[in-house]
């Protein structure tokens, strides 16, 4: 034991450099006595020798993440002055804004542009133009043009929507043209699960199919559905028994009659509505609910 009194803060417990290890002490890591000890006899010693044997990773602050580094062939001064151009970009951008909220025009420009931009999404030519800026917004991704504003619907995008909404879905920090963007891709969210809804009642109607039914040649979905397959759905999704008959009425239709709309559906392209309407009412409606055969 040592005579020396114990400095009042002691540190680390490990000698100092230059100080020889006494009979009790452990050798610091990195120091020629410092070896891997196995804690089991089944340790493979070459992998301990590999552990042993990598190098420092280093500071893993000087890694960019390539999803966001600058981009190439661009010097610091250069970097710096296309930033300072898109915030005085989103400057200009603010203060159009202002100007026109003080006016009470907000809500007239943006009817305006949106009539001569058209639908957004994935395609369409509302989502072709993109504006310059900065936005730190957590929906800066859904603006015009931007990744998510022509994103295909999915789980994907869900949890991106998930995330911009925020808080109680207060959408905080988020620009007009951003919340645009979120409100088309939810609805592109909500033609996706409708049309994978609509699969699954079409594998419904195959294991409920019509006495006697005849299956079609390219689906095999029943020519027609059981009498009591309506009631059947219409009570386990809590709506009237009719409504249930649309629903299985129009999944029967996308599988058989519209496979290039069931392909938009999925898609998000058309909604839920625009499927309905481009159904119709087919002049062979009647044999799709077909009776028990007489006796």
């Amino acid at each position: 034991m040592s005579e020396t009194p114990v400095p009042r803060d002691p540190g680390r417990d490990e000698n100092p450099p230059d100080v020889p290890a006494g009979p009790g002490d452990r050798p610091r890591l990195g120091s020629p006595d410092w070896r891997l000890v196995p804690q089991s006899p089944d340790w493979d010693p070459a992998y301990l020798a590999a552990m042993a044997g990598d190098a420092d990773p280093g500071d893993p602050d000087e890694y960019e993440d390539p999803d966001n580094a600058p981009p190439p062939g661009l010097e610091d001064a250069e970097l710096e002055a296309l930033l300072a151009e898109a915030r005085e970009e989103s400057a200009a951008q603010a203060r159009a804004a202002g100007e026109a909220a003080r006016f009470g025009h907000t809500a007239v420009l943006a009817a305006v542009a949106a009539e001569v931009t058209g639908r957004r999404g994935p395609g369409m030519p509302g989502s072709g133009q993109s504006f310059a800026g900065e936005d730190p917004s957590p929906a800066a991704g859904f603006a015009s043009g931007k990744p998510l504003d022509v994103a295909p619907p999915g789980a994907v995008l869900g949890s991106f929507l998930e995330g911009a909404a925020g808080a109680d879905d207060q959408y905080v920090g988020v620009s007009d043209d951003e919340l645009v963007g979120v409100i088309c891709a939810w609805d592109r969210q909500e033609a996706y699960a409708s049309s994978r809804k609509h699969a699954a009642v079409a594998e419904f109607i195959r294991r409920r199919p019509a006495v006697g039914a005849a299956l079609t040649s390219l689906t095999q979905l029943p020519e027609g559905w059981h009498e009591f397959a309506g009631r059947e759905l219409g009570a386990v999704l809590g709506i009237a028994e009719r409504d249930a008959e649309a629903v299985l009425g129009l999944a029967w239709h996308l599988e058989v009659n519209l496979p290039g709309t069931r392909a938009a559906f999925h898609a998000g392209t058309v909604n839920q509505d625009k499927a309905r309407s481009s159904r119709g009412r087919p002049p062979s409606w009647t044999p799709l609910r077909l009776a028990p055969p007489r006796r």
